[in-house]
């Protein structure tokens, strides 16, 4: 472990500075875990995010004394923003620098909820979306009040529906959760100041995933693209290249059946990755949304609304999906994700993204994950009831 370098009447020499960043590095390849103290955050470029637990390895690396200054600003209907300025000093006492972050209750993820979808069999406010490892759908749910009526995708009457969205009713509920981010901003920020660290981290982002965040977005490792095969649609070529860029298939179903003149047909229900659900009865265009699906394929669509929903008017394979190198995710990490939930459906979102994680850990640690999700789950209820 080593202190910081200090310059007061003259600059570091070259050889302080790398011995600085060579310690940086060596902690970050030795010491630090991606998916726990720093991770590729999807979209954000090919910079790791450097998280609180991975600031905090560096801030005790080089035995930094963090001094956080709050302040509280209270905003009107009971909102409240909070501002942290963290600054930085050597166990001796010599200024290094500061850090700053701030988070409110008026943000998005705070501020507004979804609304709730009414059932139209019972009439009461208690869709919810069925988990995936029970053939998802739609649930009126009977927990919330609701009639128990379940639907599948492909029959919902939910599926094109856009919800909007409505101010949560006590923002009081968040003003701890906001305090926390508040400050962890802050300290990163430091950090990353302090250590000149920046080339090396962005940073830390990992709230975005919550937002679609997360939370609990895995790491990725991009590599080369695999080559155009002859059924793609060149770029250029492509009338419709760049809608909707990055969307993928999620799930291609069938249904098949004969006119009253015997005639057979099929009609396709392809589900991309935004949600949306088209439809064709074009086996040419069918048959490539399932050859995307299946080799996890970029691809672009072009579709119309009509009074049966989204009907596919065509789709492109734009390219095939780099390979994936994926972080492995500790027990600690998961738990992590899964106590930062402050509400049911955050809770469930950020518990059906680590399901890959939890899976690959033993035995006692799913254990100790599913406690984890229980307990949060039932403090939460009890919060809220």
């Amino acid at each position: 472990m080593s202190d910081i370098a200090v310059y007061e009447d003259k600059p570091l020499t070259i050889t302080e500075l790398k011995d600085q960043v060579n310690l940086i590095q060596q902690v970050m390849k030795e010491v630090m875990r991606e998916g726990e103290h720093f991770g590729v955050i999807p979209g954000c470029g090919d910079k790791p995010a450097l998280l609180k637990s991975g600031a905090e390895k560096l801030i005790f690396t080089f035995r930094l004394v963090p001094d956080p200054i709050e302040e509280i600003l209270e905003l009107p209907n009971n909102h409240r923003e909070y501002r942290y300025k963290i600054k930085m000093y050597t166990k001796n006492g010599i200024y290094l620098g500061a850090g700053v972050g701030s988070c409110s209750t008026m943000e998005g993820k705070y501020r507004f909820r979804k609304a709730d979808l009414d059932c139209p069999e019972c009439g009461q406010a208690a869709i919810i979306r069925g988990k995936s490892e029970y053939g998802g759908g739609w649930l009126c749910y009977a927990k919330k009040g609701g009639c128990g009526k379940k639907w599948t995708d492909a029959d919902s009457p939910f599926r094109n529906i856009v919800t909007d969205r409505i101010e949560h009713d006590n923002p009081a509920d968040y003003y701890n959760t906001c305090q926390k981010m508040a400050k962890k901003r802050a300290l990163v920020d430091a950090c990353l100041t302090v250590t000149a660290a920046s080339d090396i981290f962005t940073q830390d982002i990992e709230e975005m995933a919550a937002d679609g965040l997360v939370g609990g977005q895995k790491a990725e490792t991009k590599q080369k693209a695999q080559p155009q095969r002859k059924s793609e649609v060149p770029q250029d070529e492509n009338p419709f290249a760049g809608d909707n860029n990055g969307l993928t298939v999620k799930d291609v179903t069938v249904k098949k059946g004969k006119t009253d003149k015997g005639k057979e047909w099929a009609k396709y229900s392809i589900t991309i990755s935004d949600g949306v659900i088209y439809g064709t009865f074009s086996d040419t265009l069918g048959e490539r949304a399932q050859e995307a699906m299946k080799a996890g394929a970029i691809i672009t669509v072009k579709g119309k609304e009509s009074q049966y929903g989204h009907d596919l008017e065509d789709i492109a394979i734009v390219e095939y999906e780099p390979a994936r190198t994926e972080a492995v995710w500790t027990k600690e990490a998961c738990i992590d994700i899964i106590t930062s939930s402050d509400n049911l459906e955050t809770l469930e979102a950020n518990w059906k993204s680590l399901m890959p994680h939890i899976g690959k850990l033993s035995g006692p640690d799913k254990v100790e994950c599913q406690k984890a999700h229980d307990e949060v789950k039932k403090f939460i209820g009890e919060e809220t009831a």
